[in-house]
């Protein structure tokens, strides 16, 4: 058995190579966008006769490009690749599920990233872990390391990149966010073959005020209250982009030679940028918060059973990815069971699921606390019973 998981690395790469990196992503961005223009007249005027999206056929029709624009050789062919398979996805998703259909990207509002699909093939992990190697397509004039046949530019990694004896590599992205460079690693481990039994389960109810209320095999009840820091940074983001929707987006400015342009203004720029960086570490603190939580229900049961509930309130799509993954790595249980939605957002509610779940409480336990858990970045979890 194997468990997959990513591995976030900063990079630093020199001033010169981030303009090549730059302008790699930016080519994948414009052959994004021209491929879903193809795929969208071909579908509205010529009734899909192409077929694009049978097979491999997108991809191939993106190599073929080359050709006709021979910019696109610059980049490496795993990356540009990339870009035919994700207007794929998302449209394979937006057949299968609630998703809307692919829309065109700004790389202004959003780099697009590098991925490369295969072990070393494109990149290389080098010196010990420190150095990450990122090839590029055919660039005249760019010197080009030995035993190798494309140009590539050196990045140092933050923390070196070691696997372990049972790891290997699955893929490697790169990606840009604030203005600073991280490398995504994907890595699958193998894990030895444990049998877990299922006799200490906890069903978990989202569809409360709490974020959730839980009963488990010895009939304890669980109270987690509402992540605050959800809403903390939730007004911080709502209060920076009202300051920046308030500035200039075109601001005139001119160039040495006298011609004029528009362009937002710095303040604008400036309070941009602390958006981002509010949304990343909203991001970056809330998943921590919620591994946190599903280590700790995992060191103390077996089976982890969760309704089927969806919110715009509550982070509970992104817990329970979270759970899954945890026991998968634990080589643990877990289940999404679908209840009826009247009538469950109490206590009562939580008991009247778990009897619909199929699980009854254990009668040698006579004990029924109830606690009372809260999450905070700074302190962690904190109980108390009631």
């Amino acid at each position: 058995m194997s468990v997959i998981y990513n591995k976030k690395i900063e990079i630093t790469f020199k001033k010169n190579d981030v303009c090549i990196l730059d302008n790699q992503s930016k080519i994948c961005n414009w052959l994004y966008n021209y491929l879903l223009e193809v795929c969208i007249k071909d579908y509205m005027d010529n009734n899909d006769s192409l077929k694009l999206l049978d097979g491999r056929n997108l991809r191939n029709y993106a190599t073929s490009l080359k050709k006709e624009y021979p910019f696109l050789k610059t980049v490496y062919s795993a990356p540009l690749k990339e870009c035919a398979y994700r207007i794929k996805r998302a449209y394979i998703k937006s057949f299968t599920s609630s998703a809307g259909l692919p829309n065109f990207r700004s790389w202004k509002k959003k780099w697009f990233s590098l991925v490369f699909d295969e072990p070393f093939k494109g990149w290389e992990v080098k010196d010990d872990g420190n150095i990450i190697s990122v090839s590029l397509g055919k660039i005249p004039d760019l010197p080009v390391e030995d035993g190798k046949r494309n140009p590539s530019v050196l990045g140092k990694l933050k923390v070196p990149m070691i696997l372990e004896p049972d790891e290997r590599y699955k893929l490697f992205s790169l990606v840009k966010k604030d203005n600073k460079f991280y490398g995504i690693f994907t890595i699958e481990k193998q894990l030895p073959l444990i049998h877990s039994s299922t006799s200490k389960w906890i069903v978990l109810n989202l569809e409360t005020q709490d974020f959730f209320i839980s009963l488990d095999y010895k009939g304890d009840i669980l109270k987690f209250k509402q992540i605050n820091l959800v809403k903390y940074w939730d007004n911080q983001i709502y209060n920076i982009k009202a300051k920046r929707d308030d500035c200039k987006t075109k601001y005139k400015k001119y160039t040495t030679s006298g011609a004029k342009f528009t362009t937002h203004s710095s303040r604008w720029n400036k309070l941009n940028d602390a958006l981002n960086t509010a949304k990343n570490t909203k991001q970056s603190q809330l998943k921590g918060i919620l591994f946190q939580i599903s280590l700790y229900l995992y060191k103390h049961y077996d089976l982890i059973v969760v309704t089927d509930y969806t919110s715009n309130v509550k982070p509970v799509g992104y817990f329970r990815r979270i759970l899954k993954w945890t026991s998968e790595k634990q080589q643990k249980h877990f289940i999404i069971n679908s209840h009826p939605k009247e009538n469950s957002v109490d206590i009562e509610g939580t008991r009247h699921i778990t009897r619909l779940a199929g699980y009854c409480v254990d009668e040698l336990y006579s004990s029924n606390k109830t606690l009372v858990g809260e999450a905070s970045f700074k302190e962690g979890l904190h109980f108390k019973e009631i």
